[in-house]
């Protein structure tokens, strides 16, 4: 079985963005290293899967959604404070700056600035 550590620190923005890799045969999870190999019907619940689909369905129930997967690591590994982490949050569920400023107590242009540093960031 493949080591998750690693496979997770070598896995391109794709594939953390989907939480799973495909290594030579075999989908392998990021976060558990769950492996799935082509060629190899998977039956999951009532329905029968290929390799690929078995891991995006393992990822998204045992695991959730990997955003809040990568919004919970640790502040050393994200580099992210509590502050960014929150509005990262806010900013996924899609709400708009002045939603973002009323919830923080503070102004659209704060928030506004928190995203370009994101965004520089990123």
């Amino acid at each position: 079985m493949a080591n998750s550590n690693v496979l997770f620190w070598q896995a391109s923005v794709e594939e953390l963005r989907q939480g799973y890799c495909l290594r030579g045969q075999v989908y392998a999870c990021l976060i558990c290293a769950a492996e799935f190999s082509q060629g190899i019907i998977y039956p999951v619940g009532e329905v029968l899967l290929e390799a690929e689909r078995a891991a995006q369905q393992h990822v998204k129930t045992s695991h959730g959604s990997m955003f809040n997967y990568l919004l919970n690591l640790d502040k050393k590994l994200s580099g992210l404070s509590d502050v960014q982490k929150e509005l990262l949050g806010m900013f996924h569920a899609g709400l708009s700056d002045k939603e973002i400023s009323v919830r923080q107590g503070s102004s659209s242009s704060t928030v506004r600035h928190h995203r370009f540093k994101l965004r520089e960031k990123e």
